[in-house]
């Protein structure tokens, strides 16, 4: 059992003397659509060549799930937001400097800690691996911030900015009756 989330990131190498064989299938402006010969299992994802899934993302924290235990209270039913067909989503708290966890709730810089579903297939891999490909890599105001990441034992986790009330879905499709413009 490892204590801290493993990196698995490289830079693409464009002068690989065979670069078919080192990434197998892959669209690179999308590394999340990389298939290396022919294996579709999700442990063979990690165990085969991770390397070949993930590009090196610098701006990015690697949690370790101890920190976003510690982060959510032990992933409490008071931290829990919400959850979806990824997985559940946390309020944790974090030192705005560093991202070290905060184990006093309201101390330090809110977060959103997304946990993938555990049992997860390779499709579930992949938007997760597509998440941190892409929003580690880019920044944009109206877009979430994605903070940090952990992959440990089997467990994918994304650790994105707060959004102060509510979800941009909820802000869109509110269920309450529109007021009348007479």
């Amino acid at each position: 059992m490892g204590s801290h989330c493993r990196s698995f990131f490289t830079e693409p190498n464009p002068r690989s003397s065979n670069i078919k064989e080192h990434l197998g299938t892959c669209n690179l402006e999308f590394p999340a659509s990389c298939s290396s010969a022919g294996k579709s299992q999700f442990s063979d994802v990690k165990e085969k060549n991770p390397m070949e899934q993930m590009w090196r993302t610098p701006s990015l924290k690697e949690f370790s799930f101890q920190d976003l235990k510690i982060a959510t209270k032990d992933f409490s039913p008071d931290s829990l937001l919400g959850e979806g067909g990824f997985g559940r989503i946390y309020k944790g708290w974090v030192d705005e400097k560093t991202l070290a966890p905060s184990s006093k709730m309201g101390i330090g810089m809110a977060v959103a800690i997304k946990v993938l579903h555990l049992g997860t297939n390779l499709q579930g891999f992949q938007q997760w691996q597509s998440e941190v490909n892409f929003l580690g890599r880019h920044y944009h105001p109206n877009i979430i911030s994605l903070f940090g990441y952990c992959w440990e034992d089997g467990k994918l986790v994304l650790v994105y900015e707060f959004m102060q009330r509510g979800s941009l879905e909820n802000h869109l499709f509110r269920r309450h009756a529109l007021k009348s413009l007479s």
